[in-house]
């Protein structure tokens, strides 16, 4: 099997390209896949080679960013298979985190949103 077929690894960590920075990242939680035949939401374990799901990631720095409904270029981001530099995922920011927001960045004239991530918890600066 291809590196790029491989499915989701929860265990890993990867890189998130967001705009134009880097920031590496760990699928949280995987809340579930949608089935294409039905196009109805299952659960799932993990995410193999053109599945379409929701998870929840980690990110160890602070990420900037819109819905995508309101940004596209800082609502979605790709995920970088660190190892091998390769493009194993793109996604799309649905919403904002709840409890993590700081609020709008100053100075930046659009509701940018600053997360906190786990990266305090985990005892790492952000």
């Amino acid at each position: 099997m291809d590196e790029r077929d491989a499915p989701l690894d929860r265990e890993k960590s990867y890189l998130i390209k967001h705009t134009t920075q880097y920031v590496r990242a760990e699928v949280r939680d995987l809340h579930f896949k949608v089935d294409m035949g039905s196009l109805e939401n299952v659960p799932a374990e993990t995410l193999g080679l053109n599945d379409i799901g929701k998870v929840a990631r980690a990110c160890r720095r602070a990420v900037y960013f819109d819905p995508y409904r309101q940004n596209r270029a800082t609502g979605a981001f790709v995920i970088v298979d660190p190892l091998t530099n390769s493009t194993v995922g793109a996604g799309m920011i649905a919403g904002e985190r709840g409890g993590g927001l700081a609020g709008p960045r100053r100075g930046a004239g659009r509701a940018a949103r600053r997360v906190q991530h786990d990266a305090q918890d985990a005892g790492q600066p952000t």
